[in-house]
């Protein structure tokens, strides 16, 4: 099952959300006090489901959301998990079909045979970018895959997949 908020300001309290903000709500907090449709900031996806990764090198797409127009701060974490021989393990954030950011690991047992180095069982990935989403707006994905055929892989239960608005955002590329 996968969980989509809309969120105004979050605060955890025992892992729990507790100040959500429905899109289409009122606000009264602009020039001049008359009512408007306040537009939500924040989006957190995530589900506690595992996601298998395809047996063959193919992408597996975790996580999906639409955003609308505007900038992002955008960030992922998912717990990357393989029992059996190691192999290089790829996550990405991407807007559309255009990658954002990606990392890699090697993770599984790189004691079985058929490994391809040193791995952990389980490795944690984040990532985080910015974008800036055109007019119209564009599905923002977390997307997992690794190098060999024939290797179970998974993604653990509870990966998640965050938007934060922010219209201050500026993108520098070094």
């Amino acid at each position: 099952m996968s969980r989509s908020f809309s969120v105004k300001l979050a605060a955890a309290s025992g892992g729990a959300a507790v100040a959500i903000a429905a899109a289409g709500a009122l606000s009264a907090a602009h020039a001049g006090g008359q009512p408007r449709a306040a537009a939500a900031t924040d989006v957190v996806v995530s589900t506690q489901a595992q996601t298998p990764l395809s047996t063959t090198h193919d992408k597996t797409t975790v996580l999906t959301q639409h955003l609308r127009a505007g900038s992002y701060v955008v960030s992922a974490t998912a717990s990357l998990v393989n029992f059996g021989a190691s192999d290089y393990t790829r996550c990405q954030i991407t807007l559309g079909d255009t990658q954002l950011t990606a990392v890699t690991a090697l993770v599984g047992d790189g004691t079985a045979t058929g490994n391809h180095g040193d791995g952990a069982i389980v490795m944690p990935m984040p990532l985080q970018s910015g974008v800036v989403v055109p007019a119209g707006g564009d599905v923002l994905s977390l997307r997992c895959w690794h190098d060999h055929d024939g290797v179970s892989e998974y993604v653990d239960g509870g990966p998640v997949l965050a938007a934060h608005r922010s219209d201050s955002l500026r993108l520098v590329t070094r």
